[in-house]
């Protein structure tokens, strides 16, 4: 055990250019300097490409939500916005995009979406232990 704990931190975001790097600041102050760097940089990723599409995506505010289990070695990202659109991997990812969900899909332990009365949440969970 590295005696980190559990942490968590959630913000709000507008369709800000400024999404991404806020929520991978967050994410990063959240797990902490005492975990693995290719942890770190894979969960920062993660975290760009979901608030990324939601920012592009949705067409209003959206909320993210992380979970860090030091203890345990395991974050959970979860990506909440106002389209109930589920998004989906692409079959031949475009010159403008279409890789952010492939990345997902290639580092996440797991991912997926979940359905809310207002839109969707996209996440993901990432472990290093």
């Amino acid at each position: 055990m590295d005696g980190n704990g559990d942490r968590q931190v959630s913000m709000r975001f507008d369709g800000s250019t400024r999404a991404a790097g806020e929520a991978r600041h967050a994410v990063e102050g959240c797990i902490g300097v005492d975990t693995p760097q290719g942890f770190v940089r894979d969960a920062l990723l993660l975290t760009s490409e979901l608030v990324t599409n939601a920012v592009m995506h949705s067409g209003g505010p959206s909320e993210m939500t992380a979970v860090y289990d030091g203890d345990m070695g395991w974050l959970r990202v979860e990506v909440s916005d106002t389209s109930a659109l589920v998004p989906r991997i692409r079959g031949h990812p475009g010159v403008d995009g279409g890789q952010g969900l492939r990345i997902v899909d290639a580092l996440a332990a797991r991912w997926g979406t979940t359905p809310s009365r207002t839109g969707k949440a996209v996440w993901f969970e990432l472990t290093w232990t």
